[in-house]
């Protein structure tokens, strides 16, 4: 049986009150991948928010076909899967997600975290606002590679 405590190394969960995190645990999916699967692929309709419970995976965008540059290496209690949470049309992901080790992962459909979201917009507001924090984060990273990338 799963706990909220395993919620809270969720860094965008973390902050949250144990009510609310009972709330998220009753649709939290618990999935496992071998190091080397796919989580997901760029380009694939995006409808599940993700974090690490534990392993490593890395993020990944594709430069060309089949050349993917890895932006970041993702580890316990990091989310991905972000794309599923912003409106958009196509609903994409931006990015490709590869075990590097075995995986054990929450995983949540969008549908449903945004069901919560829209009945308390102050816990929807908190977790976009982690989200978005992290968005930028790899954004920064992202540019920083191209820069290094640029000026060598």
């Amino acid at each position: 049986m799963h706990s909220i405590d395993e919620l809270k190394t969720v860094m965008m969960l973390n902050c949250l009150d144990d009510a609310t995190l009972k709330k998220i645990l009753e649709i939290t999916s618990f999935v496992k991948f071998k190091a080397g699967d796919y989580v997901f692929r760029q380009d694939e309709y995006a409808k599940n928010l993700w974090a690490v419970k534990k392993g490593r995976v890395g993020l990944s965008f594709e430069k060309y076909a089949e050349t993917h540059i890895l932006v970041t290496v993702l580890t316990d209690g990091m989310a991905f899967g972000i794309s599923s949470m912003v409106d958009l049309e196509p609903k994409k992901y931006i990015g490709t997600t590869k075990a590097i080790t075995d995986l054990e992962l929450f995983k949540w459909a969008a549908s449903d975290l945004n069901e919560i979201f829209y009945k308390d917009f102050e816990i929807g507001f908190i977790v976009m606002k982690r989200l978005a924090k992290t968005l930028i984060t790899r954004l920064q990273i992202k540019n920083a590679q191209i820069s290094d990338s640029y000026y060598k």
